[in-house]
């Protein structure tokens, strides 16, 4: 897995730089623009959001299906804590967190860039996802094919929630790119997150912001 040099490169603050958010400049943007009021519910999605949703397979992800929705339900739970820290610490410093995460398919990897906007308006957030790096897979992502080490006995698979690897069942240290599982919609997938991911990304939740 391609990862930055270091946690300086994955998270960073600084002060929000001034935006002009009008409709007109959102809704043309080729980044995913999406806003979320101060109870981090859905109020806005454009329609770079639309786009990217339909291009994933992901119609039921489109805007007139998650307007209003409660955005730390569709963050996956080992990422909720994190997340939630992040954006009260936006709303707190008044300062603007830079992100880097992984969003990739079957096919490419992809790495995003998120910046995370406090508004003026009460505690509102915009939420603003650039495209940083898309190519396909490297060697060293090495692909796995469907097994019976990767269900759990009620046939479930656990994929990290950053990097999309799925865990052997019977080797919770062991976590294999599996294409297929992200490739296809009918697999009964919970989330998990890897030790690499963890120990890199995510390894002092409570420190988010301070």
């Amino acid at each position: 897995m391609r990862k930055p040099q270091s946690l300086a490169n994955y998270i960073s603050w600084s002060e929000p730089r001034e935006q002009e958010f009008d409709l007109a400049t959102i809704e043309s943007s080729p980044n995913v623009i999406f806003l979320a009021d101060a109870d981090l519910r859905l109020t806005y999605c454009n329609h770079a959001w639309d786009r990217f949703a339909l291009e994933n397979g992901g119609e039921r992800a489109t805007t007139g299906h998650v307007l209003g929705s409660d955005l730390m339900k569709i963050i996956p739970a080992p990422l909720r804590q994190f997340y939630s820290e992040t954006f009260a610490a936006c709303r707190r410093r008044r300062l603007a967190c830079e992100l880097a995460y992984e969003c990739s398919s079957a096919g490419l990897f992809r790495l995003m860039h998120m910046s995370i906007l406090p508004l003026r308006h009460d505690n509102d957030l915009a939420l603003v996802s650039r495209l940083r790096a898309e190519h396909e897979h490297e060697p060293e992502r090495q692909a796995t094919v469907v097994a019976d080490h990767h269900f759990s006995p009620d046939g479930t698979v656990t994929q990290c929630s950053h990097c999309r690897r799925t865990q052997r069942q019977q080797d919770g240290d062991a976590w294999e790119w599996v294409p297929d599982f992200l490739r296809l919609q009918d697999w009964k997938v919970v989330h998990g997150l890897c030790g690499a991911c963890t120990d890199y990304f995510y390894p002092r939740h409570a420190n988010v912001g301070r």
